[in-house]
């Protein structure tokens, strides 16, 4: 599969996307604008370049669950950074398919890097999208 950013993932330490990286059909959920675009399908390593970048940082922040999503969003929001305006307000779920890329293996928070093939194109493939939670607020 020929993958998006293949240059810069051509230069990491390690083969990237890792060798665990699989091919998934199913739904995630990513932080994105109250209307998601291509814009927020961009990976942190290609909209904010640095000499050390990791495969990680050319890789989407997806999570398994919104719950998890969720949990995230307010961990971030408590370390005092307005998360609202570096990752956006609101939570996408998003259906991949098996050609949009490959999948690293989730965390035990529910996270996972995804991938994409040179031919996707996620922000179609949005199927919802939540207000993401205030910080300190109630599940």
């Amino acid at each position: 599969m020929e993958m998006k950013y293949a240059t810069h993932l051509g230069k990491c330490e390690q083969p990237c996307p890792p060798a665990t990286s699989k091919a998934k059909s199913d739904l995630a959920f990513r932080f994105t604008s109250a209307t998601p675009s291509a814009a927020d399908f961009v990976p942190v390593g290609i909209m904010r370049p640095r000499a050390e970048d990791s495969c990680s940082s050319f890789g989407l922040s997806f999570f398994t669950t919104l719950a998890f999503a969720r949990d995230r969003y307010r961990a971030l929001g408590k370390k005092g950074a307005n998360i609202a305006a570096r990752v956006g307000s609101h939570i996408a779920k998003v259906s991949i398919s098996l050609a949009d890329g490959v999948a690293t293996p989730p965390s035990s928070s529910g996270h996972f890097d995804f991938h994409e093939a040179a031919t996707a194109t996620l922000e179609r493939s949005v199927i919802d999208v939540v207000l993401a939670p205030v910080t300190g607020s109630p599940r």
